[in-house]
């Protein structure tokens, strides 16, 4: 049987109903195959509901169309079903007369109503053993139908006869059952195709569903860090979340940026300020620290000036000792000559008892005097090391170390000595 085509299919989309225009479906049958233009695998069959409308076993998940071409494909199960019938029927006609007699009832009832016309009486079975005669002989074998038809000059197959006798019907429905077969190969492997065009839409949305993900989260770290324009400082981020070191935001009321450093909001313009005003104020502290250093330098210039003249003025004041130490030399000289004469010695040794204690005081005071200038100018010229920098002043030898100093002579005990 050939696929019946005629006409056009209109689909809805989730439903089962196969709507048809110029078609004519009321012999079409249940189970049947359909093959629609654009719907993957085939469409069974469920129910034929008129000429022009057919319902599919499952819905048709298809996108809504109309006027798409399709074909009805009669399987190998009504065959099947058809053999079957047929075999029954006949087993119900050999085995029952009553059988014979319901066909002939449709088709015969002339002949039998000849036969009572002539006389007889009796029911149809009793017409049909009237016409039973007594068996004959056996006759011959002859050809069979399939001899005969390759002795009218055909070619061909047993099958191929049978398929000349049923006009097609066997080859149609090995046809048939090859396009179902070739159908159903196709459905699978579009059922396969669909599972794994399947998995790949699974792990397209999975990655797709991570892809989001990540631009989500560096969406998120961008927000946390930039807060936007804000009128003013934020106790939190723009997720309610705590500040993060090195946030920034745009302060709309004081038009600048401001950054979170983990304890308070800093604004770079305000800090750049202060710092170029803090580096004003240095370099004036540092103008002013070098005009210091240099009054310290002259300070400490002027100090070993003095310390120099302190240095001369002990030399001086040695000289004056070693000439009292002269001095006390002649008066000694003088004493010893004043020994001639008692009166004279004595008035000699008061006058020189005076004298050496006036000397002996000049020559304390001087060598006391030329070792606090030589202390002072020690002291100056280590300040002015300390303030300027400067090269210890070398000196040599000690200026001031009195090695004659000049003894005092006790009158009494040179009146002892040389005698009154």
């Amino acid at each position: 049987m050939a696929w019946y085509s005629t006409g056009t299919a209109a689909i809805t989309q989730g439903s089962t109903s196969v709507q048809g225009a110029g078609t004519n479906w009321i012999n079409q049958q249940p189970g049947w195959a359909m093959m629609i233009e654009g719907v993957p695998g085939l469409v069974e069959i469920a129910a034929v509901v008129s000429s022009t409308e057919l319902r599919a076993a499952k819905p048709i998940n298809t996108q809504t169309a109309s006027g798409l071409a399709y074909a009805i494909l009669p399987t190998q199960g009504l065959t099947q079903k058809l053999v079957e019938d047929i075999n029954k029927m006949i087993a119900e006609i050999t085995n029952s007369r009553e059988a014979w007699t319901s066909v002939f009832s449709n088709f015969s009832v002339t002949a039998y109503q000849l036969w009572l016309d002539e006389g007889n009486a009796g029911t149809v079975a009793d017409f049909l053993l009237s016409l039973k005669g007594d068996k004959g002989d056996r006759g011959d074998t002859g050809p069979s139908v399939y001899d005969q038809w390759l002795a009218q000059g055909n070619t061909g197959t047993f099958d191929q006869f049978l398929d000349v006798l049923s006009g097609g019907a066997v080859a149609a429905t090995a046809a048939a059952r090859d396009g179902a077969q070739a159908a159903q190969s196709a459905a699978e492997t579009a059922q396969t195709d669909a599972d794994a065009a399947k998995v790949s839409a699974e792990a397209s949305a999975a990655q797709v569903a991570a892809d989001r993900a990540a631009v989500a989260q560096i969406f998120d770290t961008f927000d946390d860090r930039y807060l936007g324009a804000k009128a003013s400082d934020p106790a939190t981020d723009n997720d309610g979340d705590p500040l993060q070191v090195g946030a920034v935001y745009w302060n709309t009321a004081s038009g600048g940026s401001r950054f979170w450093n983990g304890a308070e909001w800093e604004a770079p313009s305000a800090s750049a300020a202060s710092s170029a005003q803090q580096a004003v104020d240095a370099k004036l502290a540092a103008i002013a620290a070098q005009a210091a250093a240099e009054a310290a330098r002259d300070a400490a210039q002027a100090a070993a000036l003095t310390a120099a003249d302190s240095e001369t003025a002990a030399a001086t004041s040695a000289g004056a000792a070693l000439a009292a130490q002269g001095a006390s030399e002649m008066a000694r000289d003088g004493a010893q000559a004043a020994l001639l004469s008692v009166q004279d010695v004595e008035t000699s040794v008061s006058g020189l008892r005076d004298q050496a204690e006036t000397a002996r005081d000049a020559a304390a005071i001087s060598s006391a005097a030329a070792e606090t200038a030589r202390t002072e100018a020690l002291q100056a010229l280590a300040d002015a090391q300390n303030d300027l920098g400067l090269q210890p002043v070398a000196t040599t030898g000690d200026y001031n170390d009195l090695i004659n100093r000049p003894e005092v002579v006790d009158p009494v005990a040179m009146a002892i000595v040389f005698g009154s």
